[in-house]
């Protein structure tokens, strides 16, 4: 399954003959902003989710939000997010941690409070890049 858009397909073959080998060129049809690109699709799936109601099981979007965390988070702070749901995080590597949270976030029972825990975590990320207010927060997370 490709969750890429169509722009971020890197492999081209060049030349495939039974009797021969295979050759191949890896190449990049993305401009040199790919990574930023590539930020800001994630961003765009996992934001446009929060709007729909019923999105359990759209693979892609969940792929996208493990992706985003495993990139993006400390296990420091997937320790955080695993705190604010109450959830144990005992002996649990990166990948185990991330596994727990994106099954109860998928939870329609948890919808609530995944959704409060995001909008929380955005205003602490302002606060963070407030000029004035930053001396006050003690949160890295």
């Amino acid at each position: 399954m490709n969750i890429l858009p169509k722009q971020y397909s890197i492999f081209t073959i060049l030349h495939c003959n039974m009797t021969e080998n295979v050759n191949y060129e890896i190449t990049s049809g993305a401009s040199r902003n790919t990574l930023q690109d590539m930020k800001s699709y994630i961003s765009e799936i996992i934001n446009s989710s929060d709007d729909e109601k019923d999105h359990s099981g759209d693979t892609s979007r969940i792929v996208a939000i493990e992706l985003d965390y495993m990139t993006n988070y400390t296990v420091k702070m997937l320790s955080h997010i695993l705190d604010y749901y109450k959830l144990s995080k005992r002996r649990l590597n990166k990948s185990e941690m991330v596994q727990i949270i994106l099954i109860f976030e998928e939870d329609p029972a948890n919808e609530v409070c995944v959704s409060t825990r995001r909008q929380l975590w955005k205003y602490m990320e302002r606060l963070r890049n407030d000029e004035y207010l930053s001396k006050f927060i003690l949160f890295n997370g």
